[in-house]
């Protein structure tokens, strides 16, 4: 969990492009605008890459975040949720709820997770070729002060 630990708000890269330019991403909290690099897509590997995250301050060492991943799609649905409940299990974890959505008219997965000292809000979304899985945690002691603000995060998607 020391890998949380991020001082600001962290901005790594987003792919998204609005009138031929990459967007430009704003923080109103401590007042700066960036442009992030497009990036071309990577090979698919079935290695998630984290082209975004967004990292709070640190409280008792850790700091809550929520962050973008990509993956190829090299799977059914039902296999890649079976399989990702399974790590969560493997990793001592337990998956607190399961909720299905649409996100963009596509099929998704909501879960609520606890795994070792974190707790986390990750929804799975089913493009034609990647999953993408938003992830939003914290400490589990810290999650419920958090909780509101990841769920507007993950209703954004």
């Amino acid at each position: 969990m020391k890998k949380w630990a991020v001082l600001s708000i962290l901005v790594l890269a987003t792919q998204a492009a609005i009138a031929g330019g990459a967007s430009r991403y704003h923080d109103p909290s401590y007042g700066y605008t960036v442009t992030p690099p497009v990036f071309p897509e990577g090979p698919a590997l079935g290695v998630p890459i984290t082209p975004v995250k967004f990292a709070g301050a640190p409280k008792d060492g850790e700091a809550p975040f929520c962050n973008v991943q990509i993956q190829s799609a090299a799977m059914t649905q039902a296999t890649f949720l079976e399989v990702s409940r399974n790590q969560f299990t493997a990793l001592g974890g337990t998956v607190v709820s399961e909720d299905t959505r649409k996100v963009s008219g596509k099929p998704a997965a909501l879960w609520h997770v606890r795994l070792g000292l974190a707790e986390m809000l990750v929804l799975v979304t089913f493009g034609e070729k990647h999953v993408y899985l938003l992830t939003c945690a914290s400490q589990a002691m810290q999650y419920l002060d958090w909780e509101e603000q990841f769920k507007k995060t993950i209703d954004s998607f």
